[in-house]
């Protein structure tokens, strides 16, 4: 091919851009969002539903189906049609900005990966960065957060030294194993593990654990061993994750402390969940709390998969409770992209 004909080409090609980009500039805002979505190759059948609902909603994904970046593209969706977004006068001047949003997820790599994911599709889609005006972050992150900004201060504890805790009253209970043997650490391991769960559940199976019959603890005994391990923390002054849940729950539903569920209800008025169905029956009342003045909650996750139940998720959550509490419109992700 001579340079020439190069040239014709590449003026072909430039042409056939310029005309599709000024195609695009006549569409809406949100339509020319969703047109340069699919120009990525992304199938809108349902990611359009999903993306244009307003108010509350659980979305059910499949594995594989992209529902992290369906996430990020409903975020950026409601940015972009001006829905979580407010208005504010700066300099006498009346300017839209991001209203109050908050991004959760349960781990904070899932986090971090959010908003790198967010940055990323701002840029390819010609949106305005917004990730800085966004809270991004884990339950805990979160919870520790809103009780810092109250006046409570909260050191998180080692894990050693936490299960250091733990090792001295399991020796002062004289918890033994199946052949009358200390446990060794493989096995209180297994023990933290037992009573995380304990701590994450509401409902009487919050004592059902194998770990308790085989080293043969009691449900008093479980209270005993949780009340004497928050103890030790509180007289050095240091918590764990589950502290930070357990002293919100009891301020709201125990309490019933009116200034505190103001507080954390007006937090957010934009709540969108990662991996809901992670989430444990303690931290989900505390979502309520969060979500009950907030204008949208977007809940997204995959039914058929509980990677943290060991830990306490509850699958009732996302089948059944969120439904009933918040009544959502339930949209689904279905196709495996895998």
């Amino acid at each position: 091919m001579s340079y020439q004909d190069n040239s014709i080409f590449q003026n072909i090609m430039a042409y056939n851009r310029n005309d599709r980009n000024d195609g695009l500039k006549k569409l809406k805002p949100s339509e020319r969002l969703l047109a340069e979505i699919k120009e990525f190759g992304f199938e809108l059948s349902q990611l359009e539903t999903v993306m244009k609902c307003r108010g509350n909603q659980l979305v059910l994904s499949c594995a594989g189906s992209g529902k992290t970046t369906a996430l990020i593209f409903k975020v950026i969706y409601d940015q972009k049609t001006g829905y979580a977004t407010k208005q504010v006068e700066v300099n006498g001047n009346q300017v839209r900005v991001t209203d109050s949003t908050w991004v959760c997820t349960f781990l904070k790599s899932g986090a971090e990966e959010l908003r790198s994911s967010l940055v990323k599709w701002q840029r390819r889609l010609h949106c305005v960065d917004t990730a800085s005006a966004i809270q991004f972050s884990t339950l805990h992150a979160e919870f520790k957060r809103a009780l810092n900004s109250m006046g409570i201060t909260t050191n998180i504890i080692s894990e050693a030294d936490n299960m250091k805790y733990l090792k001295d009253i399991v020796k002062t209970y004289c918890i033994m194993d199946s052949n009358n043997k200390p446990l060794n650490s493989e096995q209180l391991r297994d023990l933290q593990g037992a009573l995380t769960y304990t701590r994450n559940r509401l409902d009487s199976s919050r004592y059902l654990r194998d770990t308790y019959e085989e080293f043969n603890i009691a449900p008093k005994m479980v209270d005993a061993i949780l009340r004497d391990w928050k103890d030790c923390r509180r007289k050095d002054k240091v918590c764990d994750f589950e502290d930070l849940q357990e002293m919100l729950y009891n301020e709201c539903y125990v309490k019933n402390n009116a200034e505190v569920i103001s507080y954390l209800s007006n937090r957010y008025n934009f709540i969108y969940i990662d991996e809901f169905q992670d989430t444990s029956q303690i931290q989900y009342a505390l979502i309520k709390i969060y979500a009950s003045k907030c204008r949208q909650l977007v809940a997204i996750g995959d039914d058929d998969q509980t990677i943290y139940s060991w830990r306490g998720s509850y699958n009732g959550i996302i089948t059944r409770e969120f439904m009933e509490d918040f009544h959502p419109t339930k949209n689904d992700l279905s196709i495996n992209y895998r």
